[in-house]
């Protein structure tokens, strides 16, 4: 296999040397890949399982206590932090390098499957741009400060 394929590629004049390594880097080059691939995987999953919970919660106190749309609005931007705060932390937690970097992505990429699925459901309709970049600003801002927390404290 890796034998054959280096007996062969020094045939047509490349070193099997140099050829091992590449597979090789390769190689660790995907193990490193698949490795953050699966941390952003479970820190965006945990945030959106916290989220469902939370939305459902405040679907309930909304029901019965006839809150008004601006204190819905409130509750879901607290929501959103929360839920980025949240994959901050996890992405923390797995990441020894980079925190911040990693934890304002965790809230960039957590808004932007929101704004990916809102777009799907009002096929390409945007009612308020501001309204979007002030929810992207408090997700990364969220991922930020969870990841800050985490970092510190270490």
């Amino acid at each position: 296999s890796l034998l054959f394929i280096c007996a062969e590629a020094s045939q047509i004049g490349f070193n099997a040397t140099i050829f091992a390594q590449f597979l090789r880097y390769n190689s660790e080059w995907r193990i490193f890949m698949e490795t953050k691939v699966l941390n952003v995987s479970k820190a965006i999953l945990i945030s959106y399982i916290l989220s469902a919970i939370a939305l459902v919660v405040l679907a309930f106190i909304m029901y019965k206590s006839g809150l008004t749309k601006s204190q819905v609005e409130i509750g879901v931007k607290v929501i959103y932090f929360i839920s980025a705060f949240i994959a901050g932390l996890v992405i923390a937690l797995k990441e020894k390098r980079r925190r911040l970097f990693w934890g304002m992505a965790m809230g960039a990429v957590y808004m932007a499957i929101i704004i990916i699925i809102s777009l799907i459901v009002n096929k390409g309709n945007v009612e308020n741009i501001v309204e979007m970049l002030v929810n992207v600003a408090i997700c990364v801002a969220g991922g930020g400060i969870g990841a800050l927390i985490l970092a510190i404290k270490k």
